[in-house]
């Protein structure tokens, strides 16, 4: 049986060959080919133009989003400043115990007149910290308003830190200027007080940001003045100060 199909195959291909030998057949397949190629090529034609007109909608939207987030950072970066300019007459007081005004109280246990004590106590504390500490001549007239911020505290029985709002903006940066006599200070009365900027949320984050690269020696110093960020790469005498933005690429610099 086996012999019997072998003999019988052997007619088929030969008539195969014979047919693939016809021009007639051969160009009968090679028209079918044609006609599936050119069909496939059409629609493979008709994909790259769909996936052109699609990269050029991605370009165009990537364009756009990079437009509208330019936009929102410089509006974002001037409605910070102006609100950076409404703190520059204000400094923040961090570590100064409440004073004793016991002997200011004139009487009466009213709501009222415990709150008046204790804005004027606070007061006093940071009067008797610019004149004894900082070798500032602070005088009650310099200051519009000054009283503590119940929050952000670190330890449990850290005081409350203390906003000032200034009336003189020279007074105000003289004693911003003054803070470095509190490391003496901190040194002999163990006390660790604190005087920064009132910095907006924006620009606190910013500077957090900063310090910590200062911590992995990235930059080499860091502070704040009027109410921007500013920071020295290096320690080198011909090191300048950076003048940091909001929009500012800390990785870049």
């Amino acid at each position: 049986m086996p012999q019997q199909k072998n003999s019988q195959s052997g007619p088929l291909v030969e008539d195969l060959i014979a047919a693939l030998s016809d021009k007639r057949v051969l160009q009968a397949i090679s028209g079918i080919f044609e006609h599936t190629i050119s069909g496939l090529q059409a629609q493979v034609g008709k994909l790259e133009h769909e996936l052109n007109v699609a990269k050029a909608k991605i370009v165009e939207l990537e364009q756009c989003n990079k437009t509208i987030n330019a936009d929102q950072i410089k509006a974002k970066e001037k409605i910070d400043g102006l609100e950076a300019y409404n703190r520059q007459d204000n400094l923040i007081i961090a570590g100064l115990p409440s004073a004793n005004y016991a002997e200011a109280a004139s009487g009466g246990s009213s709501v009222s007149s415990e709150i008046r004590e204790n804005s004027v106590s606070t007061e006093q504390a940071v009067i008797q910290l610019a004149n004894d500490v900082l070798n500032v001549p602070l005088k009650p007239e310099d200051i519009s308003i000054a009283h503590r911020i119940s929050k952000q505290r670190t330890m449990e029985n850290e005081p409350a830190r203390i906003i000032v709002r200034f009336t003189n903006r020279k007074v105000r940066s003289s004693v911003y200027a003054a803070r470095r006599n509190l490391r003496e200070y901190s040194k002999s009365s163990g006390l660790n007080i604190y005087i920064n900027e009132d910095l907006t949320s924006s620009t606190a984050d910013l500077f957090r940001r900063v310090r910590e690269m200062v911590k992995r020696k990235v930059f080499h110093s860091c502070w704040t003045s009027g109410g921007v960020v500013f920071v020295r790469k290096s320690a080198a005498p011909d090191s300048r100060p950076v003048k940091l933005s909001l929009s500012t690429n800390l990785q870049s610099l």
